[in-house]
C-alpha cells in the first residue's frame, strides 16, 4: 500500500486487510507477521510510525473467521 503525497504535520493513516494474499486468495487462520516500510530512511523508525502494536515496525496479525 502506498500513501502517497504528506503534508507537514500529523497525518493519521488507517490500514485495513481483507486476509488475503496478494493474488486475492483467503489466507488460513493462524498469525502473520507485518513488517511497516518507509522510503525515508533519513528518518529514525520510531518518529514515522507511532503505534503500540508494533516493535521498530514489526508486529503480528491473528487472523480467526
Amino acid at each position: 500500500m502506498e500513501l502517497g503525497n504528506i503534508k507537514i504535520g500529523k497525518n493519521y493513516t488507517e490500514l485495513t486487510w481483507d486476509g488475503s494474499d496478494s493474488f486475492g486468495n483467503k489466507l488460513a487462520n493462524g498469525v502473520y507477521l507485518m513488517k511497516y516500510v518507509c522510503s525515508d530512511s533519513s528518518i529514525k523508525f520510531d518518529d514515522r510510525i507511532s503505534d503500540n502494536l508494533t516493535t521498530n515496525g514489526f508486529g503480528k496479525i491473528v487472523l480467526i473467521r
